[in-house]
């Protein structure tokens, strides 16, 4: 029975090669003029072309070539007008082969007989049984078996010119996208990716689409709305297909209250769109990652309280639930701690109204890419403020203190009715945070070099460096018990009296407000050492957040040390 079943296969494939080599022959996308008719014995140079024609029939078919079919593709090889590749890709891809119905493991274990001459080692086949269950197609897998040097030796054995054939399918172009996508239809749909769906979807992400707008359309698919799954059935398959993983429980119940909070699922999924697992999937394949545009109504506790910024340089109007997750990200992101994140949340939504009610109507805000954990966070409180007397704190804050905040009446010089809730309370963790204290250094030619480029050169400041001594020209007012100097006495230097502000900001440009400076006769220079960073008026970001992971307080707590006799309401 199997020598018959191979007769009948031979004369099929031989009936075939008759019928395709008529006229014209299509190899991968190339004409080829084939005169069948005129195709007779073969040359003598033909002898070692004969035997790797013969091999093909053995190793590929499973069965000895018959002459005429033999004959054919020797004349074709020796006349140049097919090259070993483009042979073995009709071989594999002929009719005759595909009546074989061989499985991936069967197709594989041919290809290293006929292209490597040797049985697939474990390692070797497992890696090609990945790429096709990865749904590139076997041309993709054969066309890396013709390159290797193996096959090369081969062909220069038997006196063929190995040549090479085209990949004409988008999906294998780059296999780790068509893997990428494949993994979408898998555990998104339930399904392998049919051809057509993956050489578009792969067609696409190759041309530069993003992978959140690729998961975006699958999840929001009629075929995905038709599974009809519920929260946790959602999640699960959210977890699995961006994530590649199945859902841990403590993060599988914190996205299943998100959700019954309001969250839409497109919120969960750029959720977990901007997560590292997913980003770290598209950098591999060199997809640009992207992420969701959302609304506010997407988004969890989130009622319609609207922001405009200036951001970038552009004016920005958006949900507050955006504009703060952003802010927050920029201003504290790197302190990563949840309480901290809220209090940051609601002082920077405090004071972007205030400056709007004092007539500025699109304060300047800091930006950056926000975490997940920033998102969740501010999602809680997006729509809380501070208040005082009704009115939006103008709830002012910085990085670190001297350990001791200042007061609003003695950093400005303002009357303390105006902000009552701006004065002196401890943030004595502060002496903790990064650079907490710093010095820097000026000679006495670049004081003045700094004094010139503020003032210019002046006689009376040319005065002063020529006839007074270099620890006399500067003169610092009192400090107060926090440690700052006072703004109302002004800096007397040389002559000029700058702001405290304006002097450790503009001229000298050093971190804080809380600064002393010493004359080293020694070197001549001026040694200034700062303690904290920033203003020191209002909350300390590194104090909110020692006092969140020290003391385990909460975001209210936090506020209401800083800010004291105002209160939180939404609006």
């Amino acid at each position: 029975m199997k020598k018959t079943f191979k007769m009948v296969t031979a004369a099929l494939l031989s009936a075939c090669i008759i019928t395709l080599l008529a006229g014209q022959v299509v190899f991968a996308g190339a004409p080829v003029s084939t005169p069948f008719a005129n195709a007779g014995k073969p040359t003598a140079s033909s002898t070692g072309v004969r035997g790797f024609v013969e091999r093909l029939y053995t190793l590929v078919m499973d069965r000895p070539g018959e002459v005429a079919g033999v004959n054919s593709w020797v004349n074709e090889i020796t006349s140049g007008r097919q090259t070993a590749a483009q042979v073995i890709h009709f071989f594999f891809n002929g009719p005759e082969f595909a009546t074989k119905n061989t499985t991936n493991n069967q197709y594989l274990t041919i290809l290293y007989r006929t292209m490597m001459n040797r049985e697939p080692d474990a390692a070797g086949l497992a890696n090609w049984l990945e790429h096709l269950n990865n749904q590139v197609s076997r041309n993709f897998v054969l066309h890396e078996f013709v390159i290797l040097p193996e096959f090369t030796g081969i062909c220069a054995q038997y006196g063929v010119t190995r040549g090479d054939f085209p990949l004409t399918e988008e999906r294998d172009q780059n296999p780790t996208i068509t893997a990428f996508v494949n993994r979408l239809y898998l555990n998104c749909m339930g399904r392998p990716g049919d051809v057509a769906g993956l050489n578009n979807w792969a067609g696409l992400l190759i041309k530069g689409q993003t992978g959140a707008s690729v998961v975006d359309f699958f999840f929001g698919s009629p075929e995905f709305a038709n599974k009809k799954l519920g929260n946790e059935d959602f999640l699960k398959t959210a977890y699995r297909t961006l994530l590649g993983r199945e859902a841990d429980a403590n993060g599988f119940n914190h996205w299943l209250g998100i959700l019954g909070k309001g969250a839409s699922r497109r919120y969960i999924l750029n959720s977990f769109i901007v997560l590292e697992e997913f980003t770290n999937a598209c950098n591999a394949a060199g997809i640009n990652r992207g992420s969701l545009a959302l609304t506010n109504a997407d988004s969890p506790n989130a009622g319609n309280s609207m922001l405009t910024v200036t951001r970038n340089g552009k004016v920005v109007t958006d949900y507050s639930y955006n504009i703060l997750a952003r802010i927050v990200a920029a201003e504290v992101g790197g302190l990563a701690n949840a309480e901290s994140y809220k209090a940051q949340a609601i002082a920077a939504h405090s004071y972007i109204l205030a400056r709007q009610a004092g007539g500025t109507p699109a304060p300047t805000v800091p930006d950056a890419e926000p975490s997940q954990q920033v998102k969740d966070a501010v999602a809680s409180v997006c729509d809380i403020v501070a208040f005082y007397n009704g009115k939006p704190a103008s709830t002012f804050y910085y990085a670190s203190s001297s350990g001791q905040t200042n007061s609003s009446s003695a950093f400005w010089g303002s009357s303390q009715s105006l902000h009552p809730y701006l004065v002196s309370v401890d943030s004595h963790h502060d002496v903790n945070a990064t650079g907490y204290k710093t010095t820097k250094t000026f000679t006495r030619a670049a004081f003045i070099a700094m004094m010139d480029a503020t003032y210019g050169r002046t006689a009376a400041l040319q005065q002063v460096y020529d006839t007074q001594p270099p620890s006399s020209w500067i003169q610092m007012p009192p400090y107060n018990a926090s440690g700052y100097p006072s703004q109302k006495s002004m800096v007397s230097v040389c002559g000029r009296t700058p702001s405290v502000e304006y002097f450790y900001q503009n001229m000298v440009k050093i971190r804080s407000a809380a600064f002393t400076v010493q004359y080293d006769a020694g070197t001549d220079s001026f040694i200034f050492t700062s303690y904290g960073y920033g203003h020191g008026v209002g909350m300390s970001q590194w104090g909110a957040y020692f006092f969140a992971t020290k003391d385990s307080w909460n975001y209210q707590q936090i506020l209401a040390h800083y800010y004291p006799g105002t209160t939180l309401g939404t609006i």
